[in-house]
């Protein structure tokens, strides 16, 4: 009877828009959850780096309505462009990065296994300086608590998470020193550079 299959077919429409409703829940909940497994990697992290406002957050995260890092206090959520200093939005930047790729690692997520930052450290040092080792007035605890962080993520992975870093900043610390690659500062008057220069030949 046509009557039946009208209401059949209507029927149908109305499981599928009540479907897609559950459905469009279910992943919200499940970002949310998500999330808050960064969070419990941020917090302690950003208050590790002594970062603005971490040192009272009950928690550090990241907002996808506002695509940014969030710290919630007890007066409230403070969003990181109420945070004053390039030290403080490289530092929740970093702790960021380091929180998904943490994330990714322990979900066997498919991301590649590797973080590639430039110049980390930029906020600690005046704009134009040839070695950082002679800058003087940087503040080192900082610089080095940063590398610090790095370290320590990367030997928690196990060899699952290749860090890469390109900066100006050489620590004497011999886990420092020990992570160290290339150096491609000029050496005994010789050029050298990232790209060898017989490449460009």
């Amino acid at each position: 009877m046509p009557w039946r299959r009208n209401d059949l077919m209507l029927a149908q429409e109305r499981v599928e828009a009540l479907q897609q409703m559950v459905d469009e829940d279910d992943v919200t909940a499940e970002t949310e959850r998500r999330l808050t497994d960064g969070a419990a990697l941020m917090t302690p992290w950003a208050q590790r780096l002594s970062l603005g406002q971490a040192a009272t957050a009950e928690e550090v995260r990241i907002s996808l309505s506002q695509l940014n890092v969030l710290v919630r206090r007890p007066g409230g959520r403070l969003p990181l462009t109420r945070i004053g200093s390039a030290k403080n939005w490289i530092g929740y930047h970093l702790v960021a990065h380091l929180a998904l790729h943490t994330y990714f690692l322990r979900e066997r997520r498919p991301v590649p296994r590797f973080l590639m930052l430039d110049q980390p450290t930029q906020a600690f040092f005046p704009e134009k300086f040839r070695d950082a080792t002679t800058v003087e007035d940087a503040d080192w605890a900082a610089v080095t608590s940063y590398f610090k962080l790095l370290h320590d993520v990367a030997e928690e992975a196990g060899g699952g998470l290749q860090i890469i870093v390109c900066d100006h900043a050489k620590l004497p610390e011999e886990w420092f020193q020990d992570a160290i690659v290339g150096n491609w500062r000029p050496q005994d008057g010789r050029r050298r550079a990232l790209i060898p220069v017989d490449w460009l030949e």
